[in-house]
């Protein structure tokens, strides 16, 4: 018996001593490995500037191309001559027209899955497509052949910045982007006139324009499109402003602030009813001096006259509204003595507080009547009669109202 245990605890002593010796060789593997005696694995950040980075040979060719324009690249699309790890002259050419000019190859492509590259060359981001077929490249050169304005929303906006031209207006006129800002005010029951919502638009940048409709669901209200003008006043649209005045006169005089007041004011450049009204009000309200002196400014520069160099109040009051207004102690002029015709405000019929909102839902690619459905809870064939749809086919970008 007693040989039975001296054996056992050799064997167990035997198996510590071998354990303790591979946990001691397991810690001085992880030190050298963190002191640097083995390469540490590379970081997600790390690993993608390698995927980013362009070889000397992709760098040159791409060089080369980027200063050529819109239709040079297009001959270029021709070329399969090898550059380098699989890429194509023809490759760098649609890179640098989708980069560069704003070549709308979802639309040369409808309905194909495309694989992407991203590189940096200097301050340009350039988008490489690998491995497409030669039908495919003859689908875009045909497309850019028939197509006028072959250009993604981004790139037609850009474009009107420079012409005008009809057709490119309905080109943009057909943009997710700027379907999505024209039904909102339509469901907010305003008709504003496409060409001056474009201006609009145009006043301010593409990347402001995809701020306020690629929310996926716009809150169909009054509210949201008048923070959408505001926006656009901050940005000084004077386009907004005379849109906001004609549309929202109750709101620009009783639910803005005096800063926000006094930007309305110096946007508003063009002398239409609404505008001078506008600002004969707010000459007469109980807001700050300063709201009343841009007022005044406003009002001088409507009936093109020259300001006076000080402020004059009274005489503001005596020369734009009403003379009796000038009997009063009360500064400002009471409202009964403003003789300013009063703008009833256009709005849409509100819902009831028992009522559910609704919202603006722009398609994506992939979905379906049923997944949007799932997601806001409306069943299928609800969201059809809603938005008058004759089956359960819905495109990319169309704009449809979630009850």
């Amino acid at each position: 018996m007693n040989d039975f245990l001296i054996k056992r605890t050799k064997q167990l002593t035997l198996g510590l001593i071998l354990s303790g010796g591979l946990n001691v060789g397991l810690a001085l593997a992880l030190f050298f490995v963190w002191k640097g005696g083995h390469t540490p694995k590379l970081s997600l950040e790390q690993i993608e500037r390698r995927l980013e980075e362009l070889s000397p040979n992709k760098a040159m060719a791409l060089t080369a191309f980027l200063p050529l324009s819109y239709d040079q690249l297009i001959t270029h699309l021709s070329d399969k001559a090898q550059v380098e790890d699989g890429f194509t002259q023809r490759d760098l050419a649609l890179g640098c027209l989708v980069s560069k000019h704003y070549f709308n190859i979802a639309k040369a492509l409808p309905g194909t899955l495309l694989q992407s590259r991203q590189f940096v060359l200097g301050s340009d981001n350039i988008i490489l497509f690998p491995g497409l077929s030669d039908e495919q490249i003859k689908k875009i050169t045909d497309y850019a052949a028939t197509e006028k304005w072959p250009l993604t929303s981004q790139g037609l906006f850009l474009k009107l910045k420079e012409i005008k031209d009809p057709s490119l207006k309905s080109s943009f006129y057909a943009t997710r982007e700027y379907v999505a800002l024209d039904t909102l005010a339509k469901g907010c029951g305003l008709e504003i006139p496409k060409e001056q919502l474009l201006q609009m638009l145009l006043e301010g940048s593409f990347e402001k324009l995809q701020q306020v409709s690629q929310e996926g669901a716009l809150e169909l209200s009054n509210s949201h499109l008048q923070k959408i003008l505001m926006a656009y006043v901050e940005g000084c649209s004077s386009t907004a402003a005379d849109i906001l005045v004609q549309n929202y006169p109750e709101f620009a005089c009783k639910k803005l602030d005096d800063p926000a007041v006094i930007l309305l004011l110096r946007q508003l450049k063009t002398a239409t009813p609404a505008a001078e009204n506008y600002a004969k009000e707010m000459l007469v309200s109980p807001r700050s001096r300063a709201v009343w002196h841009t007022a005044a400014l406003r009002l001088y520069q409507f009936h093109g006259e020259t300001a006076p160099k000080s402020f004059d109040y009274r005489a503001a009051v005596s020369r734009f509204v009403s003379r009796a207004a000038l009997d009063t102690k009360v500064m400002p002029v009471t409202k009964p003595a403003v003789a300013v015709t009063p703008v009833k405000e256009k709005t849409a019929p509100l819902a009831k507080k028992s009522e559910k909102k609704q919202f603006l839902h722009v398609v994506r690619q992939g979905e379906s009547l049923w997944t949007i459905g799932k997601h806001y809870h409306v069943e299928r064939e609800v969201l059809k009669k809603k938005n008058a749809l004759k089956s359960d086919n819905i495109r990319e970008g169309q704009v449809l109202i979630i009850p």
